[in-house]
């Protein structure tokens, strides 16, 4: 333990200090988490119908898919969101997002994934979210069935959070549930 003031190792007034945990395996967001969209408010879930006509960069694949802008100025996709299909799996989204998982798919650039998709598939996710006010929150859901849609989180920035930590769950068949456990179903509206 050290006496001394922070003024007597030569910092200012008004100086903006960074703490780094050298036995961190990963940093991000001045060690707080990553912005990412509110996975915990279904509100935000959009249901798209597959087209014939989407961009180069906006075509998803089954089970999870990641969001994000490109920001590589050479891409045809500058500056527009694009789709990164990432499959069946288990993701965290601290420590397995990189310059291999999610890259745009036409530069092969690394983008931040802000929101989230899924088709045909069954889904659940657990974290720890840092709220306005109060400690972090730790979240979690029960199996979600996506049908043979795109099913989507709307990347709108003010229905963002910061995230400790954010696992993503995603496999093709449905997993075996408790008894008690009841899945919560995306899927078209039956008609009538």
């Amino acid at each position: 333990r050290d006496e001394r003031t922070l003024m007597s190792y030569g910092v200012e007034d008004n100086s903006l200090l960074e703490l780094v945990d050298p036995n961190m395996k990963f940093r991000s967001c001045n060690n707080t988490g990553n912005r990412f969209v509110d996975v915990c408010s279904t509100k935000g879930l959009k249901q798209a119908e597959w087209s014939r006509i989407a961009p180069r960069w906006r075509r998803a694949g089954h089970g999870l898919c990641f969001e994000g802008q490109c920001l590589n100025k050479e891409c045809e996709a500058y500056r527009h969101t694009v789709i990164m299909p990432i499959g069946y799996q288990k993701f965290d989204i601290l420590i397995d997002t990189d310059q291999e998982t999610t890259i745009c798919p036409l530069c092969k650039y690394y983008v931040e994934p802000v929101a989230c998709g899924f088709s045909n598939c069954w889904w659940r996710y657990e974290g720890i979210k840092i709220c306005n006010s109060g400690p972090p929150k730790r979240c979690s859901s029960d199996w979600k069935h996506a049908d043979d849609a795109y099913h989507r989180f709307d990347e709108n920035p003010s229905e963002h959070v910061t995230w400790r930590k954010l696992i993503f769950e995603v496999v093709k068949k449905r997993p075996n549930l408790e008894p008690m456990e009841l899945p919560t179903t995306l899927s078209r509206p039956s008609p009538g």
